[in-house]
């Protein structure tokens, strides 16, 4: 697991860093442990859309109830990726 302090993101974005190639594809999935993963979720959502570039990622995302515990979770693909329809097509299938 990757994580990210805000003084890193603030310098450069997490996606920026994890993906180097056009065939990569990062799996944001917010920690559970204290109950906060909606906010988190919210957090990284708002953060994604004020400073990513629309024209070179695209993002989706998931959410389910697990036994009563929320679970969120976000793939962020470059839009250059070969298999971006296949991909966001079986993501949405899955969700």
């Amino acid at each position: 697991m990757i994580r990210f302090s805000l003084t890193r993101l603030q310098q450069q974005a997490p996606y920026e860093l994890i993906l180097s190639g056009d065939t990569e594809i990062m799996l944001y999935m917010c920690d559970t442990s204290d109950g906060r993963e909606e906010i988190r979720n919210r957090l990284f959502l708002s953060w994604f859309e004020k400073h990513a570039d629309k024209k070179r990622f695209t993002i989706c995302k998931a959410h389910a109830n697990i036994e009563g515990q929320g679970i969120f979770f976000v793939i962020v693909i470059e839009n250059s990726n070969p298999k971006l329809h296949a991909i966001t097509a079986e993501f949405e299938d899955v969700n």
